[in-house]
């Protein structure tokens, strides 16, 4: 798989909070193959509500673990409310660690582009010092150790500094059902005219996302394009 095709997947995981394993990816051709792909993997509709159900599941997890009282934990209640930034960080990764779907923590706006900067003067300190590895070892096995030693030490800095500044709640996420909207899974539907709305919704979300991902025209990803032959994906 290459670059396009394992960044489109991510693509498509994060957009229907499922996982689709690699050796079942290679075996896709099609936009409508993708398509086909995630229904297969949606979890089937068992007649209760999802947003009911995650509300509960995630109000008995919060409780846990900031010994609120679940009378406290309502759906419009302000996420910020719940989470205080002094503690906000770790509870929330204690809460992520049992809800897989519940989105990352961001930084600011300020401080995104605090890192967008860094990201850029890091980028540029490290091509400065694989030259000067290439330079000093010529074309050797110690110059490329020094070339990918100075990539991961910059690659652990970055990840370091933005776990750190990110405290700030998704965007368009401030309540708890905003967190609920975001977090519950979906789900394919029992009834046969349900199915066909919500099949019809995936492929154009697919459709939207390929398109988004190889920077495409939507009228020129259509289901039966081919993702090489016709789209250019690597």
């Amino acid at each position: 798989m290459g670059l396009d095709s394992v960044e489109l997947v991510m693509e498509v995981e994060d957009e229907f909070k499922i996982r689709l394993p690699d050796s079942e990816c290679e075996k896709v051709r099609t936009v409508a193959d993708i398509a086909a792909l995630v229904i297969s993997k949606l979890p089937r509709s068992d007649g209760v509500c999802a947003s009911a159900r995650t509300f509960y599941s995630l109000r008995r997890q919060i409780a846990r673990l900031t010994n609120l009282s679940r009378s406290d934990i309502r759906p419009g209640v302000q996420l910020a409310t719940l989470f205080p930034p002094a503690k906000r960080r770790k509870q929330w990764a204690a809460l992520r660690a049992v809800e897989r779907n519940v989105p990352h923590l961001r930084a600011s706006t300020r401080a995104e582009r605090t890192l967008l900067w860094m990201t850029g003067f890091l980028g540029l300190a490290w091509l400065t010092c694989s030259a000067l590895g290439w330079l000093a070892y010529g074309f050797s096995s110690v110059a490329a150790l020094f070339s990918v030693g100075a990539f991961l030490a910059g690659a652990w800095l970055l990840t370091g500094i933005n776990a750190r500044f990110a405290t700030h709640f998704p965007a368009d996420c401030v309540t708890l059902a905003d967190l609920v909207r975001l977090t519950m899974p979906v789900q394919f539907p029992n009834a046969a005219g349900d199915q066909l709305i919500f099949q019809h919704r995936v492929m154009e979300d697919v459709r939207r996302l390929t398109a988004n991902q190889l920077g495409l025209p939507l009228d020129q990803v259509k289901p039966e394009s081919h993702l090489v032959n016709d789209l250019g994906m690597d």
